[in-house]
């Protein structure tokens, strides 16, 4: 029960540090130009789609997704590039087509990369220290509980430094998104999705004459249908007076001969 008391009494002392560490008000440390991730978006016209695909994946880099629509002339390809290289590759992408827009992006990771690698030390001492623990255990409580505390730690220092090599990798690579695009693809496409809409369109239109024409015509057809039965209903309620009132109207004797 003691390593138990002691276990909890690290784990507040480590809880008060992180408290202390994100609630610092200390000014953070001057960030340096070296951490700066840069990623590009980059417009580009070609001739040949098919061709241009194939150039790009035979880069100097990795391609991380790519889509291309032949029938409609377009598509899209990412590729990462070591950062060094990245003028080669460029100037290799401009030599394909005509760049027509190129957007940038850039992420400066130093107080990331800083606020990780001290979590990454906290919790690395926090292992050992549980290590530790575990080496002296006795009771088999004690040694259950610390175990699973450690997976626990373990875990969170996997993370972290998972989450360190991520911002590495942004650091040490260049991102490049590229739209392709083929103008006379489109001005084809364009020309015939325009006659089929402007077909589609007429359709439409006649097919609206034809439906209020139907609605006007069967409003006085209607009008019609109900003062017929309004008629035949007067009449009829007419007539059953009519009878009620003379049964004898229609209601003739023959007389009888005498012999």
């Amino acid at each position: 029960m003691q390593l138990i008391k002691t276990l909890t009494t690290q784990a507040v002392i480590a809880a008060f540090l992180l408290v202390i560490f994100f609630t610092s008000t200390a000014a953070a440390p001057t960030e340096p130009s070296d951490f700066l991730a840069n990623s590009y978006a980059v417009s580009l016209n070609v001739e040949d789609l098919e061709n241009a695909f194939n150039l790009l994946n035979a880069m100097d880099g990795l391609v991380l997704g790519s889509s291309m629509n032949a029938q409609h002339g377009f598509g899209s390809l990412t590729l990462v590039v070591d950062s060094a290289n990245f003028n080669s590759v460029y100037s290799q992408i401009v030599n394909i087509g005509e760049i027509t827009n190129v957007n940038t992006n850039s992420q400066n990771l130093f107080m990331r990369l800083s606020n990780l690698q001290t979590e990454l030390e906290m919790f690395t001492n926090e292992q050992q220290q549980i290590m530790q623990l575990l080496l002296a255990a006795e009771a088999l409580d004690d040694f259950s509980v610390l175990s699973r505390h450690l997976s626990q730690v373990t875990a969170n220092v996997e993370n972290t430094q998972t989450a360190i090599n991520r911002l590495n990798f942004m650091l040490n690579t260049t991102e490049i998104n590229i739209s392709i695009n083929t103008p006379t693809a489109n001005i084809q496409a364009t020309g015939f999705f325009a006659n089929v809409s402007n077909s589609v369109g007429y359709m439409f239109v006649v097919l609206e004459f034809l439906i209020i024409g139907i609605i006007y015509l069967s409003i006085p057809a209607a009008i019609l249908a109900v003062f017929a039965v309004l008629i035949l209903r007067i009449r009829k309620k007419f007539l059953g007076k009519n009878n009620k009132n003379n049964p004898n109207k229609f209601n003739h004797t023959t007389p009888r001969m005498s012999t």
